[in-house]
């Protein structure tokens, strides 16, 4: 009888031996998978990125020209507003970008034979992807030339972003300090000047020259294209006209009034009694004008006025009714130059001459 031992080939392998070889497979599998996912959503992004560079950097040149103008036209919103809009935007040029090229994407499947070719494993890891040879032992040092090139792939995009954060600081300057203004009407002008030479002499009340000058302001807070329009320069003119109409009537009141004065001062005892009515009622009338106009004279001096009673000038000094009348008539004269200042060829020349001249006499007259 003979006996035949059994081959090593034939030997059966343990339980512990099959365990331990299934789980090297399967972390095997594991690591190999892994790697072609990482390796794909690397291929992936770097396939996002190049094709996000071209829309990122054109509308980083739209947006910083868009924040340049809105800052120059002083319509830029607050920097936390700016920024969430350019973030949205920014955010679905990726989104665009990622609809558009992920079917250029490259699947784990790929990866793996992507893996394959650099690590020169000649078609293992597809076999056992199929069952059909185990799966090889991981290599999870090895080198498979899959780098980035920041320079390149970086660059662009940083760029663009400096772009848009440098739109924010860049020095430049605003539409307001760079617009050039149009002077205003020559007439809107020439009645400021005159208010202020009012103001200057301190002739006529302060309440009409604010009058005044709230209307001009309410021109002048129109657009200043709109200035010269029919409805600009009528209303520009009717507050001229009337200013002047205004300037005439207490010019004429003060020469009515100081003429009466003048008259009865002068020749009160020899005047009739109809005349010397005439020259009261003359002196009351302008005296009532004065006080009852638009344009008053100031204070100190209506307050004489309506103070005096011209049937008892008798009251009053030589000097005090001089004096009087010498400021009425010098408020009257500067009245009446500002009128010929701003063109106003309506002037009754001649009765200011005969009274300038009668006053000059009188006065000596009356101080001799």
């Amino acid at each position: 009888m003979s006996f035949i031992a059994p081959s090593p080939e034939s030997k059966p392998e343990s339980p512990r031996g099959n365990l331990k070889t299934q789980e090297e497979s399967a972390y095997n599998e594991r690591s190999w998978l892994k790697r072609a996912r990482t390796t794909s959503r690397k291929i992936n992004f770097g396939w996002w990125v190049q094709s996000y560079n071209i829309p990122l950097t054109c509308s980083a040149i739209l947006i910083a020209t868009t924040v340049l103008s809105a800052r120059y036209y002083e319509k830029l919103p607050s920097h936390a507003v700016s920024i969430l809009i350019i973030i949205a935007i920014l955010s679905l040029c990726g989104v665009a970008c990622w609809f558009f090229i992920r079917k250029k994407f490259e699947k784990p499947e790929e990866s793996l034979v992507r893996l394959e070719d650099k690590l020169k494993l000649k078609n293992t890891l597809s076999a056992a992807k199929a069952g059909i040879t185990p799966w090889p032992n991981a290599q999870p040092d090895s080198n498979t030339n899959l780098d980035w090139h920041l320079p390149r792939t970086l660059l662009p995009s940083f760029l663009s972003l400096s772009v848009i954060v440098c739109s924010f600081f860049v020095p430049i300057g605003s539409y307001a300090n760079n617009k050039i203004t149009p002077p205003a009407p020559d007439s809107l002008s020439g009645i400021e000047n005159m208010l202020e030479q009012l103001k200057d002499d301190d002739i006529i009340q302060e309440d009409y020259i604010e009058e005044i000058e709230e209307q001009i302001e309410e021109i002048k807070q129109q657009d200043p294209t709109e200035w010269f329009s029919h409805s600009s320069l009528e209303a520009i003119d009717n507050l001229t006209d009337n200013h002047d109409a205004a300037a005439k009537d207490i010019k004429e009141n003060l020469q009515s009034a100081e003429r009466a004065l003048q008259s009865l001062q002068k020749h009160g005892d020899k005047l009739s009694a109809t005349d010397k009515e005439n020259l009261l009622n003359q002196f009351a009338k302008a005296v009532e004008n004065l006080d009852t106009g638009n344009m008053k004279p100031n204070k100190e001096l209506l307050d004489q006025l309506k103070k005096i009673d011209p049937k008892q000038l008798n009251q009053l000094t030589p000097e005090q009714l001089n004096q009087l009348r010498e400021n009425m008539r010098d408020m009257a004269n500067k009245l009446k130059q500002q009128q010929k200042d701003s063109g106003d060829k309506n002037e009754d020349s001649e009765n200011d001459d005969e009274n300038g001249d009668g006053d000059g006499d009188g006065d000596k007259e009356s101080e001799g």
